[in-house]
């Protein structure tokens, strides 16, 4: 089982990898960028149910307002 699902992440930690040992920097650094990858991953998600979904299921409304409920996700993703 494969816990870090991040490549970039993976790759930080690999490339520090020292005797057993992993700095602390490097291991924040990889952390910083599995929580960006996965807001991304999120957020795309978000927009394409806003956006597709919504529109294909009959909620037009929702999908014209997709801007601003992409907004408001990512004001809260990002608290």
């Amino acid at each position: 089982m494969d816990i870090i699902k991040s490549e970039s992440a993976k790759n930080i930690l690999a490339r520090s990898y020292d005797g057993g040992h992993i700095c602390y920097e490097n291991a924040e650094a990889a952390v910083e960028v599995a929580e960006k990858e996965m807001i991304q991953k999120a957020t795309e998600a978000f927009r394409h149910f806003v956006e597709d979904y919504c529109n294909e299921s009959g909620r037009k409304d929702i999908a014209a307002e997709s801007e601003h409920y992409l907004k408001i996700f990512n004001e809260l993703i990002n608290a």
